[in-house]
């Protein structure tokens, strides 16, 4: 079961998509063709009683017990061109290997639409699955990893990208590898 789901469509995302699924008995492709229709009198701000951004650091508690650097100032607004702009930094990560970490920041407009956010590790991008999850959410972005292995030790950027403009910021991890051979004797000394 296969599906391509995009989260936020516009007109610019009109066009034939193909998925092309390859093993070692063959390749089968299948193609689609996806128009999207724009709206012109679109409202970006929120109707909902208590859902504007004086309720944001409540809701940002679900996921954070940072600081919380973004303000109502933050929030988009479509007459406003704003390129994306870190309110956080990332901070440098030292693990156990199998550990938990995360690397989270703050960053601007808060809700635009436009707004796409990427991660590297190394300069590569992080390949979101298995033991890497992201988070993009009101203005917060985090990359999870749910266990560290020494390998994944290296420099981590955040790439934030909107219609107007880019923003970049990176911070270290270091993971520590365990022994998995024990080469010490369990002999107790004397007998």
């Amino acid at each position: 079961f296969i599906t391509l789901d995009i989260l936020y469509a516009y007109p610019e995302d009109n066009g034939d998509y193909e998925l092309v699924v390859t093993n070692d008995k063959g390749q089968a492709s299948t193609t689609a063709h996806v128009v999207i229709l724009g709206g012109h009198a679109l409202e970006f701000k929120p109707q909902a009683p208590g859902s504007n951004v004086e309720n944001l650091e409540h809701h940002l508690r679900q996921f954070t017990q940072a600081d919380i650097k973004l303000t109502e100032e933050d929030a988009y607004d479509p007459n406003i061109q704003r390129a994306p702009e870190f309110k956080a930094p990332l901070t440098n990560v030292g693990v156990d290997e199998g550990q938990f970490c995360r690397f989270e920041t703050q960053l601007a407009p808060i809700n635009d639409p436009y707004l796409k956010v990427e991660w590297y590790k190394d300069q590569k991008p992080v390949l979101i699955g298995n033991r890497f999850r992201n988070t993009l959410e009101s203005g917060y972005a985090a990359l999870d990893l749910l266990y560290a292995l020494p390998d994944d030790t290296g420099e981590y950027t955040c790439v934030a990208t909107n219609k107007y403009g880019q923003a970049m910021i990176s911070a270290k991890l270091a993971c520590q590898g365990l022994k998995h051979v024990i080469t010490d004797s369990q002999i107790p000394q004397g007998i």
